[in-house]
């Protein structure tokens, strides 16, 4: 059994360093700024290569029925074995990418060369061990967000930005175990000296915690991450759902029955600048809540969504993650959405009653038959709306995803810190 480990050691010019167990060399400043550990992270034998648009799932179907062992499998994605990219990718990534886009490696060998004596040199290994076969992690896309993340926790608390870090890593799989190479420097001199001048990092040491909680971190999410590959789905399916049911408000009805409830919300948001379902009271809520409702008991797809949006809340209520850092995202989701929910479709209702076409409604009467006039609808103007909704949506499950990512890794920090 191997264990999951995490090695960081740094150079500067004038350093005096000795060779390392399992070092052939010294990795000094000149180690790395003459090109021979960026060589050595990129040859042929040793590094990974991958497609730009393959993700982890096709990756593990490819093992899965290639009838190899994982050795054989890992061996075959080397540059040395790889006939598919070996002419078009270097497998060297740019640190804090947005995507793990191949770099030139010529061109990096030309950059670690103009780093000059006053800038250290960090170099870090990361194996995570049998974890790296449990959990598949060769996927350069997954490791390039938890390297951002991550990296960008451990750089801050030792007194660095990552926006002004730049470096590389790459992915090996020579052995059975995949692991992780990347170096980093500073972009420019940002600290300030006792004689007020700015100057590149001079204690160059990490704490000693700070690279103990760094893995920590990491294997925590590597780890996990399949419990929440399956919360993100039902997550996904329940936003889908959300997304149905705001379209459906906007079908079409022939029925006006609401034009009271209507005028109501409208009254209320006459003479307020903020036009939030927030700020609305009982009543006026109440108001809001039976067009839904309305809608939902005359529209049979409407009604047949709303109904699957509630499955899935209770589907994922009953499902218990075995990690309980998991388990307590699906609480703050399961709360988070219902509010979210009740705050979108309830603004986007607010929207449709203090628009400037429902003061129509003022000057609509009923003829003899108590009924209105057929070509006025509440769903006509609604309509008008469905673009915004669907603009809205995307605007609030794309944040929806950064809330999940930011209070997961909150929840992980505070679980570290209480051992």
């Amino acid at each position: 059994m191997k264990d999951f480990y995490v090695r960081l050691e740094w150079s500067k010019k004038d350093l005096d360093k000795k060779v390392s167990n399992g070092q052939k060399e010294v990795h000094n400043w000149e180690f790395y700024t003459s090109g021979s550990h960026l060589k050595y992270i990129t040859r042929n034998s040793a590094v990974y290569l991958q497609g730009d648009n393959t993700t982890k799932r096709q990756l593990k179907n490819e093992f899965d029925n290639s009838n190899i062992s994982w050795s054989e499998f890992l061996n075959s994605k080397t540059k040395e074995n790889n006939t598919n990219f070996k002419n078009t990718h270097s497998g060297l990534y740019r640190l804090f990418a947005e995507e793990p886009k191949d770099l030139d490696i010529e061109q990096e060998l030309k950059e670690v060369s103009k780093i000059s004596k006053d800038q250290a040199i960090w170099e870090m290994i990361i194996n995570p061990g049998d974890l790296g076969r449990s959990s598949f992690l060769i996927d350069k896309n997954e490791w390039n967000e938890e390297l951002n993340y991550a990296l960008g926790n451990l750089l801050r608390a030792n007194n660095l930005d990552k926006h002004n870090i730049t470096g590389h890593w790459t992915i090996h799989t020579n052995t059975s175990h995949p692991h992780i190479h990347l170096s980093f420097w500073e972009k420019y001199p940002k600290h300030i000296n006792k004689d007020g001048e700015l100057v590149f990092k001079q204690k160059c040491n990490f704490s000693k915690k700070s690279p103990e909680n760094f893995q920590h971190v990491l294997q925590s999410r590597l780890k996990n991450n399949k419990e929440y590959d399956e919360l993100f789905k039902i997550k996904k399916e329940t936003w889908d759902l959300r997304k149905e049911i705001r379209s459906l408000i906007a079908k079409p009805k022939r029925d006006y029955a609401m034009l009271n409830e209507i005028s109501k919300v409208k009254e209320f948001y006459s003479d307020s600048k903020n036009k939030n379902y927030a700020i609305a009271n009982d009543e006026v809520k109440n108001s809001i809540w039976k067009i839904f409702d309305y809608l939902k008991n005359n529209d049979e797809d409407f009604a047949k969504k709303c109904d699957e949006y509630n499955h899935y809340f209770k589907k994922l209520n009953n499902i218990k993650f075995d990690s309980s850092f998991v388990e307590n995202q699906k609480l703050i989701f399961l709360e988070k959405e219902r509010e979210e929910f009740d705050s979108q479709i309830g603004n986007l209702i607010v929207k449709f009653c203090i628009s400037d076409e429902v003061k129509e409604i003022e000057e609509i009467k009923p003829n003899n038959d108590n009924q209105y006039e057929s070509g006025w609808s509440i769903g006509y103007l609604l309509e008008k709306w469905k673009w915004d909704a669907d603009r809205v949506w995307f605007k609030r499950k794309i944040q929806a995803l950064k809330n999940y990512r930011k209070h997961l890794l909150e929840e992980i920090e505070r679980q570290r810190q209480r051992y």
